[in-house]
């Protein structure tokens, strides 16, 4: 009994002790958490745990989720497929209607008047378009960014490249094969149907132009046999593929199309692509910014079966041979020679292309770039001659179905007269041909003021 007691009496008395003890720390814990303001942060607090853990959840949930139920294709230039798409999705009305859009205006290649140039209107980077495919939804996002391990130009500017992500919520994976494989029936047919020309960028990208109808090249006035050896030319090499891979010979073809400005060189080249079905891909030697490893670049990444376009070849840089500085054309680019010839037919240069290059003065380049085996054939574009101002006055006064013999033959006469007051080899061929624009259905009015308006041009 005396002992069951003294336990008692121990434990009563630590508990008085141990109470009286916290009694100060209940009294603080009590005050401070007692007040208001404290009771609220701890509302708050809980409650961002609570939403946090909410968000975690159904961000985790939504994972699964969109493994199951959605599909996503990534597309990056220059792939020939991120063309198809961006094709096909500039046809989709809600497309080109973004709240939030990027302006672009493709110019065609030597193109001062921009009264008909075609605006485009695409979405903003990284502002995902919802759009539908067949009733399925898509969620489509355009990117841009740089290249990891990428140089940056002689301007600064870090190489970049563009880039589609799209997501089709549905269960079937076949979704997204079957729209890129519309787009690409549908990019080849307009192809087929019009002239594609895509234009080099600075950071190594190639930007598709508004596509022209294709043109003929026997609407090309030039001396008579150089259409047609330049096109039998380009097929032959086109369809031997075989024969230089059974001589392993590399599968190239370059051709330098120099001489007088304004004489049809590109429109040549472009009536050339029209009738080859080939798309042609323009590099402007004198681009701002341009440097060999972009140059380099863009060379790799066109297709193999395409036109490659040099312009302005003489404007890059000049000949070693020793043209004093006042002759040399200034550059905005900062191509080596070295870079150029790598690019045409370096260790990886591409092959199965035709290769054109452009020049006003073919005596300022240097002769590394006109050997054979880089530049295959020379033509040389002068001042029109009287043959060609004929041709060219019965181009734009075709004759008509309805015409009499008597008014064909005044026809030819008229052409004739024409082509017999224009001097020999002065004149261009785009200088007439903006002389008979002034006069598009007067054929005799044409050759009536043609005197007058030569001793306006020549200046006597």
């Amino acid at each position: 009994m005396s002992s069951s007691s003294s336990s008692s009496s121990l434990l009563t008395a630590l508990s008085t002790t141990s109470s009286s003890a916290l009694t100060p720390f209940l009294a603080t814990f009590r005050r401070v958490f007692g007040s208001p303001q404290i009771a609220d942060g701890l509302r708050i607090l809980l409650v961002g745990f609570a939403l946090e853990g909410a968000r975690c959840v159904c961000g985790g949930a939504w994972r699964v989720v969109a493994g199951v139920f959605t599909s996503t294709a990534h597309l990056e230039s220059p792939d020939e497929s991120f063309e198809w798409v961006m094709a096909w999705l500039e046809a989709q009305p809600r497309w080109s209607s973004s709240a939030d859009f990027h302006v672009s205006v493709p110019r065609s290649i030597g193109a001062d008047d921009t009264s008909t140039a075609v605006v485009r209107y695409l979405p903003s980077y990284d502002r995902p378009q919802w759009l539908t495919y067949h009733g399925w939804p898509l969620r489509v996002s355009r990117s841009r960014q740089g290249l990891e391990g990428s140089h940056a130009s002689s301007s600064g500017r870090e190489a970049q490249r563009e880039s589609l992500t799209i997501t089709a919520f549905t269960l079937s994976c076949s979704v997204l094969p079957r729209l890129i494989e519309q787009a690409r029936e549908v990019y080849l047919q307009t192809s087929q149907s019009r002239l594609v020309v895509h234009m080099a960028d600075q950071y190594g990208n190639w930007r598709r132009l508004a596509s022209k109808p294709h043109r003929s090249l026997a609407s090309v006035v030039l001396p008579r046999g150089v259409k047609e050896r330049l096109r039998a030319d380009a097929q032959e090499f086109l369809d031997s593929e075989e024969w230089y891979a059974a001589r392993g010979t590399p599968y190239r073809r370059g051709y330098l199309l120099y001489g007088t400005p304004g004489s049809g060189k590109s429109s040549t080249i472009h009536a050339l692509a029209s009738e080859l079905r080939l798309e042609v891909y323009v590099v402007s030697l004198s681009l701002k910014g341009l440097d060999d490893a972009v140059l380099a670049d863009l060379t790799t990444s066109t297709p193999s079966r395409c036109i490659l376009l040099f312009e302005d070849l003489d404007a890059a840089f000049s000949s070693r041979s020793g043209l004093s500085s006042s002759a040399q054309s200034p550059s905005n680019s900062s191509v080596t020679l070295s870079g150029l010839l790598n690019a045409i037919d370096g260790v990886a240069a591409q092959e199965g292309r035709l290769l054109f290059a452009t020049s006003n003065y073919a005596d300022r380049l240097d002769l590394a770039l006109s050997r054979p085996g880089r530049i295959d054939v020379k033509i040389e574009y002068t001042h029109a001659s009287r043959s060609q101002a004929a041709e060219l006055f019965r181009r734009f006064y075709p004759p008509s179905r309805s015409r009499e013999e008597k008014e064909e033959e005044e026809a030819l006469q008229l052409a004739d007269a024409f082509a017999a007051g224009v001097p020999e080899g002065r004149l261009s061929v785009s200088q007439l041909q903006g002389y008979l624009m002034l006069w598009k259905d007067k054929p005799r009015a044409a050759v009536a003021g043609l005197r007058e308006w030569i001793r306006e041009e020549l200046g006597e």
